[in-house]
């Protein structure tokens, strides 16, 4: 056993290779110890696995815990782990802390979206890296938002346990993206809020084949909740003496049980109208006498899912038998919240109804209205200054 005639590898027992580096700097020199027999290809292996690593070291992108995580050493370095290695553990330490949906978005982001990023030392990474990796992404600024908040959770923690000196996002708000890759609520696309119209929700509610899904549809359109929320109402949020529901929870595909809502916003009363209230004391005599849930899949009468068990298994053939063009089941809300201030409803109001914050952003977005709804749209302001207008209905302009 000894020297072997690759630099800075030895073969130390009959069953194990010896390769030294040196890490963090050039004066601190580490030993390491691979498991192989050290036979010519094997010493030619670690010889490579070596250059990999100097390589590795050479571009700041060296995690020691994982390339050698039964090393007493490895601890010693978790503080140069590199950002994805990092916020795996990170992840999985903290799991029950986060809901069900949450846990899974941040796990596909550290998976999949970390990029060069995660490659990086955590100590490494400055905010330049945090500006070029958003830019990077050529995505929305709520979703380069949504993307960093993990990311901005895990340099928190680490530099709370003594981890990391320092974070890159101290004193920093989250980067814009590129102009013009960044989309706001002015700039939305027509396809992406697409209401139905009046025709439309009146043949989809009386195509449906099973009284609980019609009701469940017409409650919907009628009060504009998410989907999470709908499916996860259960008959003690509702007030029938006071006509109100009340609103702080949700449930998710994700979810084993239902979850409190994001924001506080979304915690909320909501005001019912007519419509809603006949769909509620038609589905009284399916699930009332359950307590629970106020909508459950009818095929089963267990809770549905999530919306993708609504898509399936009935809004799909619904929208199809109803003879009306395919939307998401999420556009019930936007019709309910369009048609509302259609009609004059405060924009105040429907932002309260809605569990939005901002009632600059419920007008933003919804400024759209279905003109079949309202077919005297512009007329208002020709009946208050009825004095100045020549043509009148059925006239012609005076000569």
């Amino acid at each position: 056993m000894g020297k072997t005639k690759y630099k800075n590898v030895r073969a130390i027992t009959s069953g194990s290779i010896e390769i030294t580096f040196y890490y963090p700097n050039k004066e601190t020199r580490q030993r390491e110890r691979i498991q192989l027999q050290p036979t010519a290809t094997n010493l030619e292996r670690a010889y490579r696995h070596l250059g990999d690593i100097n390589e590795a070291i050479k571009l700041g992108t060296f995690d020691y815990s994982q390339t050698f995580p039964n090393s007493p050493r490895a601890r010693k370095y978790q503080n140069n782990r590199l950002l994805a290695t990092y916020m795996r553990n990170w992840l999985e330490e903290y799991k029950n802390d986060f809901h069900d949906a949450t846990y899974i978005t941040y796990k596909r982001i550290i998976d999949n979206q970390l990029g060069f990023l995660g490659r990086m030392r955590m100590e490494a990474i400055t905010w330049a890296d945090i500006v070029k990796w958003v830019r990077k992404q050529k995505v929305t600024q709520k979703t380069a938002n949504n993307k960093l908040s993990p990311i901005r959770k895990a340099f928190s923690v680490a530099l709370d346990d003594g981890e990391i000196a320092k974070s890159p996002f101290a004193g920093k708000h989250t980067p814009k993206v590129k102009r013009h890759k960044r989309i706001n609520v002015d700039e939305i696309k027509e396809d992406e809020i697409d209401p139905f119209d009046r025709n439309e929700v009146d043949a989809i509610i009386n195509a449906c084949s099973y009284k609980q899904d019609k009701y469940l549809i017409q409650f919907n359109f009628a009060s504009g909740l998410r989907p999470s929320e709908l499916i996860a109402l259960e008959w003690r949020q509702v007030d029938l003496v006071n006509k109100t529901v009340k609103i702080n929870r949700k449930r998710t595909v994700h979810s084993k049980t239902p979850e409190p809502t994001k924001t506080k916003a979304s915690n909320r009363t909501v005001k019912l109208n007519a419509m809603a209230l006949d769909a509620l004391y038609k589905m009284k005599q399916y699930t009332y006498l359950s307590g629970k849930e106020v909508f459950v899949n009818p095929r089963t009468t267990k809770p549905w899912c999530g919306d993708v068990g609504i898509r399936q298994n009935m809004w799909v053939s619904v929208l199809k038998k109803a003879g009306v063009r395919y939307r998401y089941p999420y556009q019930m809300r936007h019709t309910y919240a369009s048609t509302s201030l259609q009609l004059g409803e405060s924009v105040y109001f429907v932002a309260a109804q809605l569990g939005h914050t901002d009632p600059s952003f419920t007008m933003k977005t919804y400024n759209r209205f279905i003109p079949a709804n309202n077919p005297d749209a512009g007329e208002k302001f020709d009946q208050f200054f009825d004095k100045y207008t020549e043509i009148k209905a059925g006239k012609k302009l005076a000569k």
